[in-house]
């Protein structure tokens, strides 16, 4: 009898073993996706302002056209401090498991080059060349302009192979023999950056 008594005692104690780690990742999971997702927004809300912004010095609006756009860069200032807020709070948390490394809080990279050049992400969302001489922010204005689009392709190109820079480092590092923890997506296709139209 206490031969049962001892193995069903164990069993309960190895389910909960179990079950405390599945918890844990779950949460860990849950924790590093958020901060992800929030990086992504971040970087939207800070390029679709400075479209809008772009777009208002640049072209003619009438009157309610003009009171949108602006309507719209209201709520991506909010939005936009609230997300940096964020990614400077939780780093310390949650930037290790992306791989995101900061070197005075407001400054944020990963280990990526495109055609040899480093981009680095500044808290308020925009991209940095590595080099930070004057007149090298990854801007959309700075970028060659061609027809109907203020970001090239290239741009988009940058942001995303960040994002995937940090998904790669969360797989490679935290996610190998460990089931219960899932890969991160990308939620946000910054493709449509390109095909912004405040008239919609």
């Amino acid at each position: 009898m206490l031969y049962y008594i001892s193995g069903i005692i164990g069993i309960i104690a190895i389910g909960i073993v179990f079950w405390d780690h599945f918890m844990d990742d779950r949460l860990l999971t849950k924790r590093v996706r958020n901060y992800y997702e929030i990086i992504e927004k971040l970087i939207f809300y800070e390029y679709k302002t400075i479209i809008a912004n772009h777009k208002l010095k640049n072209e003619s609006f009438d009157d309610s056209e003009r009171v949108k756009i602006i309507e719209v860069l209201k709520k991506n200032r909010i939005d936009k401090y609230f997300y940096s807020d964020i990614l400077v709070q939780n780093y310390s948390e949650c930037g290790k498991f992306l791989g995101l490394f900061s070197n005075n809080k407001t400054h944020f990279h990963v280990n990526f080059y495109i055609n040899g050049e480093k981009y680095i992400l500044h808290k308020r969302g925009y991209f940095e060349k590595h080099s930070f001489k004057e007149g090298e922010f990854f801007r959309p204005d700075l970028f060659g302009a061609f027809p109907g689009h203020i970001i090239p392709e290239n741009g988009v190109k940058i942001i995303d192979k960040f994002l995937e820079n940090l998904r790669k480092y969360w797989k490679h590092n935290y996610t190998r023999r460990k089931y219960f923890r899932g890969n991160l997506n990308q939620k946000l296709d910054f493709s449509d950056i390109l095909k912004i139209n405040f008239r919609q």
